[in-house]
């Protein structure tokens, strides 16, 4: 369990490993430390949920295979891992608190798309037990599941192979996320699912109508089902036009908590400020959170705001701790 009065504080999306890995193959020989371990403790963070591979291979040097970058990407991460004590591979949330409780930093593995399941059920039976527990079912495009909101205009629903992978996932305790699939695709995930779902970043679509943003009818169903949305201060899903800032940020959270309560709310940052420009040209940040070191700087906004300790508590990482327990982790 944790300790008496300390907060988890969780990302709930990062993808540190697109930085990792290409440095890790080009012989540097840690740096999941030497560039990602001091911002990560400077945000104070407990646990990271952390893509190993998903339908974005494509942007990876190469175009290598999804299923074999995703192994890459996993192998990698349990050997630096293995390496020191400051980080732990968490597969449930009893293994978050033991982590938290021993000082390291908790990364729990996910899938940003299910390209490298190939669509084989006996896959997503492998990851599961290489440590994968969080499923995006896509990204942008169409994948062997299902469509992405990049698609959204094709209004198509999740694929006969989509909704097997929903039900198998659920039966083993994997966390389904249904941030970047479209709308028609999560109105076949909360009409099956029997366990608690999550978008991991994604805001309201009332606030920014943005195709990555939810509608308040998605948010109310992903919430009467135990799940939670985490709010992210992506730009372009923040507001429509000028330049964002947590001022943004905060309005699409409490636009959420008036829908649903805050019980169903939490945070997954996806910043890439470490990725180059290659792959931020079109993506922006308020100025005050583009980095996970920034995170003391939203934390203290949510606090001017008036936001009581408690509900801190959750919105920080006590939501998504109840809802990965929830859903089998």
């Amino acid at each position: 369990m944790l300790p008496a009065g300390r907060t988890i504080r969780c990302d709930l999306h990062s993808d540190i490993m697109m930085d990792i890995l290409p440095r890790w193959q080009r012989g540097e020989p840690d740096p999941l430390r030497t560039r990602h371990l001091s911002p990560l403790r400077e945000a104070g963070l407990s646990a990271v949920v952390v893509s190993v591979g998903g339908d974005w291979h494509a942007m990876m040097p190469g175009d290598p295979d999804p299923t074999r970058l995703a192994l890459q990407m996993i192998d990698c991460l349990f050997r630096l891992v293995d390496a020191g004590t400051e980080f732990a591979v968490a597969g449930s949330a009893a293994e978050i608190e033991t982590a938290v409780s021993e000082g390291r930093i908790a990364l729990v593995l996910a899938l940003e798309g299910g390209r490298p399941l190939a669509g084989d059920l006996g896959m997503l039976r492998t990851f599961h037990r290489l440590g994968v527990r969080v499923l995006g079912l896509t990204h942008r495009y169409r994948n062997e599941l299902g469509d992405g909101n990049g698609e959204a205009h094709t209004g198509s629903r999740l694929t006969r192979m989509g909704r097997a992978v929903v039900a198998a996932a659920q039966d083993l305790g994997i966390l389904l996320d249904l941030s970047h699939l479209n709308d028609a695709g999560v109105d076949d995930v909360l009409r099956f699912a029997a366990r608690p779902v999550i978008a991991s970043h994604s805001n309201a679509r009332a606030v920014c109508d943005h195709v990555r943003n939810l509608t308040d009818e998605h948010v109310a169903r992903i919430a009467d089902g135990g799940g939670l949305i985490g709010v992210t201060p992506v730009g372009p899903y923040l507001r429509e036009e000028g330049s964002p800032s947590i001022a943004d940020l905060l309005r699409h959270l409490e636009h959420l908590v008036r829908v649903v309560g805050v019980d169903h709310v939490g945070v997954g940052t996806d910043f890439v400020d470490y990725l180059g420009e290659r792959y931020i040209d079109d993506i922006s940040y308020p100025p005050e959170f583009c980095t996970t070191a920034q995170w003391s700087v939203f934390v203290d906004s949510l606090a001017s705001a008036g936001w009581t300790e408690g509900d801190l508590q959750g919105i920080l990482g006590g939501n998504f701790l109840r809802v990965f327990r929830e859903a089998g982790g």
